[in-house]
């Protein structure tokens, strides 16, 4: 009797570790899928997230590294190369063809915001109450 039990007892604690693994390949599965989806998302931090988790369940989980990789590259400020001023000023004139930098609509120069437009109205009137106060003194 008592080898039945022992016999059943293994067999149980065989189950349990097979049962953990699958739920273990599951969870590894659907945060791999979650962060492929949030990458081609373009959900980056969401992507890393996930996949930090993931290397928490399973470091060596296929695909982590390039997936880490993607997202990661993704989520850094790109460098753009230095330039001197004439260069940017060149290239950044709305009918170059030859430019890199997005087509931008060429700003008016009555288009003020209503800020400046507030801003300049204060200045002439201190300038009118002044050249008032000074011709009266005068």
């Amino acid at each position: 009797m008592k080898e039945l039990r022992d016999a059943f007892q293994q067999i149980q604690e065989k189950r349990r570790v097979e049962e953990q693994q699958a739920e273990r390949q599951r969870v590894t599965a659907t945060l791999l899928a979650s962060a492929r989806a949030a990458i081609r998302g373009k959900r980056f931090q969401e992507a890393l997230d996930n996949l930090v988790a993931l290397r928490a369940i399973d470091p060596t989980a296929p695909g982590l590294a390039e997936l880490t990789e993607t997202a990661t590259r993704a989520t850094r400020p790109r460098q753009r190369p230095r330039t001197n001023r004439a260069m940017r000023r060149w290239s950044s004139t709305p009918n170059c063809s030859t430019s890199r930098s997005p087509a931008r609509r060429p700003r008016k120069a009555w288009q003020w915001g209503t800020g400046k437009i507030v801003a300049v109205g204060l200045l002439v009137l201190a300038v009118i109450v002044a050249l008032i106060v000074v011709l009266k003194a005068w």
